[in-house]
């Protein structure tokens, strides 16, 4: 017998392609990719569109010392910029003390100051703010949306409002309360011939966050379908990247306070509250980056466990008896619904999230329930 026949001929292993496996690949960066762009998306819409979390958001910035001093001394700067504190000062002076009035009005300035501090201080008077910033946030969505007749009574303008707060603190020294400008604690937000170009962009803006999330689980699933005996590590890639994207938020959300505390802000004076502010207004930006971080590192978690390794094998062996049938499910909820008890981050918070990770979760038990089914079947029972 040649030696060509002297054993059976051995199957040959099925390998994915190299085309799949590249394709399967660029799905993956591209879902990454949509997810950054998700998240960006996602932080401008609640963090300007929103009412609720814009007015969580002022109720925090008001509350900041740094940022209230800040705004007492900006309403101060108001009032004498537009009154002429010395000359009132001089017409209520004796003839002969009249040239102490500009030194009399500076010591006035800063009486003032510490009084305008001390007003904001009030949970009234930063109920006042809170409410001046969400109803020029609720005029700025609405002629977003289309309502135009909002700017009629503003001369085509989104403000801020903040002359109510400025009358009060007007009237705490009287000397400070004749003829306040009646444009004096306005803030422009939108101008009229902005505003095609604020509606396009918030159109765009709401589609790109309430659908490009789902582009990106499309092109993952996509890519962990083509990547057939292989998709553990293409899990693992999808994983990575979405670890990284955590990671690149946080980074260029620290790089972005750097450039705007320390470059865009002149005066060193400002620089305390503009930090705090950032900090503030940020906040959701960077709760996103922490929850893909940990997001990405339960999945790389998984895979490890799904895993060839030896210690991998060892410790599905070790969790095996406790997570028999409906155990693995219990604790998977069980640890699910501590963390959303934790909420460590905002996003925890949001009901769409909550139901995407809690899906995804599934998944994966489900993955991991019946890898351990086939590794460690129940024993046979007892005749």
């Amino acid at each position: 017998m040649s030696e060509s026949h002297a054993a059976p001929a051995v199957p040959a292993v099925r390998r994915v392609s190299r085309t799949r496996i590249i394709v399967a690949r660029v799905l993956t960066v591209v879902g990454v990719l949509l997810v950054v762009i998700s998240i960006l998306a996602n932080y401008v819409k609640r963090e300007a569109l929103d009412e609720d979390r814009f007015r969580e958001t002022s109720r925090a910035l008001i509350a900041s010392d740094t940022i209230r001093d800040q705004l007492a001394l900006t309403l101060v700067d108001q009032l004498y910029a537009n009154s002429d504190v010395a000359g009132s000062v001089r017409a209520k002076l004796p003839r002969n003390l009249q040239p102490l009035a500009v030194p009399i009005a500076g010591l006035v300035q800063n009486a003032t100051e510490s009084a305008a501090k001390q007003l904001l201080q009030r949970p009234r008077i930063q109920e006042l703010f809170v409410n001046a910033s969400s109803l020029a946030q609720r005029e700025f969505v609405a002629v977003l949306d289309g309502d135009t007749n909002r700017l009629a009574s503003t001369d085509g303008k989104v403000v801020l409002d903040l002359r109510p707060i400025l009358l009060r603190l007007g009237d705490r020294f009287n000397i400070l309360a004749s003829r306040i400008p009646p444009d004096s604690g306005r803030v422009t937000i939108l101008e009229s011939d902005q505003l095609k170009t604020a509606q396009r962009g918030t159109r765009a803006l709401r589609f790109v966050a309430d659908w490009i999330w789902a582009l990106a689980i499309v092109a993952w699933v996509g890519a962990v379908l083509l990547a057939k005996g292989r998709r553990r590590l293409e899990v693992r890639a999808i994983a990575i990247g979405i670890v990284a994207i955590g990671l690149l938020v946080l980074v260029v959300r620290g790089l972005v306070e750097r450039y705007f505390v320390n470059h865009l802000v002149k005066s060193d004076t400002v620089r305390p509250s503009a930090r705090d502010a950032f900090e503030i207004i940020s906040d959701l930006l960077k709760g996103a980056g922490w929850t893909a971080v940990i997001v990405g590192v339960v999945a790389l978690v998984g895979v490890w466990l799904s895993g060839p390794g030896r210690r991998a094998i060892q410790a599905r062996q070790g969790i095996a008896p406790y997570l028999r049938g409906a155990g693995i499910y219990a604790a998977t909820i069980g640890g699910y619904l501590l963390l959303l008890w934790w909420r460590p981050t905002p996003q925890f918070g949001f009901w769409l999230n909550v139901l995407i990770f809690f899906v995804l979760l599934m998944i994966g038990t489900e993955v991991l329930r019946r890898q351990l089914a086939r590794e460690s079947p129940p024993p046979p029972e007892a005749v």
